[in-house]
């Protein structure tokens, strides 16, 4: 049976993170633009998009910082 988390899974998926982000984040600046339209849900999506990559960036820095103990 496959393992889902190997090494060849991980980067695909980094990709569909990092991809996701920028497309949140660009229609968020479309949807911040206009001014009929409701920002609730769209700042929500913003909130959790800045966390994924505030999370995303603690975790490279602390791989980052363990590949040079070792």
């Amino acid at each position: 049976m496959p393992r889902l988390t190997s090494e060849r899974a991980a980067g695909p998926i980094i990709l569909v993170i990092l991809a996701g982000s920028v497309f949140s984040i660009a229609l968020a600046i479309l949807t911040f633009s206009d001014k009929l339209e409701k920002k609730l849900i769209p700042g929500m999506a913003l909130f959790l998009t800045v966390v994924n990559w505030c999370v995303i960036l603690f975790f490279y820095g602390l791989a980052q910082t363990l590949l040079r103990l070792l």
